[in-house]
Formats: structure tokens, C-alpha cells, sequence
């Protein structure tokens, strides 16, 4: 790679990692885990825009999978017999 590609690079700051909520039932297949992810689009200063990682989301509709990272959270859903 360019010398002068990675210095610019070496300048960048690291995305923040995209957070989002199962959408899923695991009383529906335990073995699987579903998101739900609307694409981000807004214009912004006479450009179009799009979020990083929604965008890259809807893109991989047809591959099916995507590599992630599960992690807990202190959060925990209603009681079952809520209504």
C-alpha cells in the first residue's frame, strides 16, 4: 500500500461500533438470531448521505448472513404474561 494512503488512513478515526436489538424469537428457531435495520439516507449539506453500516446491511440481502459480534446488556424483556 502507498506510503502516503496510510498516513492519511494512520488520520482517520475508527468507526464506533453499530449497535442493534434482536428482533427475533428464540421460541421461533433457538438457533438463529434476526435484526431489523432500516437503511439510513438524508441529505446534508446539498449531498446525499448514507449511514455505514445500514447501507453495507441492505447490500448483503442476498448473501443471507453477516458476520457479527453478540454482546449482553444489562437490559431484559417483559415478562411473557405482560399485556
Amino acid at each position: 500500500m502507498c506510503v502516503f494512503l496510510l498516513q492519511v488512513l494512520s488520520c482517520l478515526r475508527q468507526l464506533q461500533p453499530r449497535l442493534y436489538s434482536i428482533s427475533s424469537s428464540p421460541l421461533e428457531d433457538p438457533t438463529r438470531v434476526q435484526v431489523t435495520v432500516a437503511e439510513v439516507m438524508y441529505s446534508s449539506l446539498g449531498k446525499d448521505r448514507v449511514g455505514v453500516c445500514s447501507t453495507m446491511l441492505s447490500q448483503r440481502i442476498q448473501v443471507r448472513q453477516v458476520v457479527c459480534e453478540v454482546n449482553t446488556t444489562t437490559w431484559c424483556r417483559p415478562a411473557l404474561n405482560v399485556r
